[in-house]
C-alpha cells in the first residue's frame, strides 16, 4: 500500500479508526487527552511507517502501533533525568559530557529497540522498561512463562550483538 492509498483509506475511514482506537487507548490510559494523543501519533506513524506494513489486517496493525506508541510513553516518563546538586554550594555537579554521553547511549538504546521484531519489542519494553513481572508479562501477552523468558533472553542477545557491533 503506497503513502497516498493509505491516506485515502484514512480520510475513508478516519472517524471510525479513530473512535476504536481512542476506545482501546482509553482502557489503559484512563486520560482523555493522554489516548488522543496516542491515537495521534498512531496515525502518524502508520504514515510515516506504511512501507513495513505487511498487507495484513490493517486494523490490527493500528493497534499495534497504539500499543507500542503507549507503551514508549510510558517508558519515557519512567526514565526521569535527574541532576546531582552539591548540597554546600547549591551547584549541578553533573559533568555535561557525560549527560551527552547518556543521552546518546539512550539514544542508542531506543534504536536498537526498535530494530527487534514486535514481539521482542513488547517484552523488552514490559521487563527493562515498566518492569513487570515475568508471570505478568506472560498473563498480558497471554503466552507461557517460559516463552517470555527465551523471547526476552533472545531479545537480549540481540541487543548486546547491535550494541557490540556499532
Amino acid at each position: 500500500m503506497t503513502k497516498e492509498d493509505f491516506n485515502k483509506y484514512l480520510e475513508k475511514n478516519y472517524d471510525e479508526l479513530f473512535s476504536e482506537l481512542f476506545k482501546y487507548c482509553f482502557t489503559f490510559t484512563n486520560d482523555k487527552e493522554e489516548a488522543e494523543d496516542v491515537v495521534q501519533e498512531t496515525f502518524l506513524k502508520a504514515i510515516e511507517y506504511i512501507d513495513t506494513y505487511n498487507y495484513g489486517n490493517i486494523k490490527a496493525w493500528l493497534f499495534t502501533i497504539a500499543k507500542r506508541t503507549y507503551l514508549y510513553k510510558v517508558a519515557r516518563k519512567k526514565i526521569v533525568k535527574t541532576d546531582t546538586i552539591d548540597e554546600n554550594q547549591g551547584e549541578i555537579t553533573e559533568n555535561i559530557e557525560d549527560r551527552i554521553f547518556s543521552e546518546l547511549e539512550k539514544e542508542k538504546l531506543k534504536h536498537n529497540i526498535e530494530k527487534l521484531p514486535t514481539q521482542l519489542q513488547e517484552l523488552v519494553l514490559y521487563v527493562d522498561y515498566l518492569h513487570f513481572t515475568y508471570p505478568a508479562v506472560a498473563k498480558i501477552l497471554k503466552i507461557p512463562l517460559g516463552t517470555v523468558k527465551s523471547r526476552l533472553h533472545h531479545a537480549r542477545i540481540l541487543l548486546k550483538k547491535e550494541y557490540e557491533d556499532k
